[in-house]
């Protein structure tokens, strides 16, 4: 099982959100799930901001290995799952893989609470704590639906 973050940079929602949810999903005893991101809008190879960075660190996450990943039909095919953190996002995903589209969703949608996740580049790190903390909880609401899919509930 392969799960794909998406957002537009790939060095700060994504990858915020993809140590979250592998931090969830150790805490619930699922090792054997992969979570992977990617940008839409991106280089390969830049690291995550230094406000993601702290504000993972501030949450016992480390992101400085972290380095960005171009979104592409690839890692879309690979992917069991994509959870986009935008609604555009979501439409660059379908646009790149139409068939994609069945296992594609707003992270938010997943979790059960609509709504984008603001993008907190060239925020302040009180920005990117806020942002951390909305993740966090959509972590853990996004683990607890795939655990039950999995037929893997506590």
């Amino acid at each position: 099982m392969k799960i794909l973050f998406v957002c537009t940079g790939n060095t700060c929602r994504s990858c915020m959100v993809q140590v979250l949810t592998q931090r969830e999903l150790e805490k619930n005893g699922d090792t054997l799930v992969k979570v992977i991101s990617a940008g839409t809008d991106t280089k390969t190879g830049l690291p995550a901001s230094e406000n993601a960075v702290q504000a993972m660190k501030d949450m016992g996450l480390d992101l400085t290995a972290h380095r960005s990943a171009i979104l592409d039909e690839r890692l879309i095919a690979e992917a069991d799952l994509i959870l986009a953190l935008a609604e555009r996002h979501l439409k660059e995903i379908t646009r790149i893989m139409p068939e994609a589209s069945d296992r594609a969703y707003t992270i938010g949608s997943y979790a059960g609470i609509e709504g984008d996740v603001a993008d907190p580049y060239g925020g302040d790190l009180k920005v990117y704590r806020k942002t951390a903390g909305e993740l966090a909880n959509l972590a853990v609401l996004a683990v607890e639906r795939l655990l039950q899919s999995m037929g893997k509930v506590k």
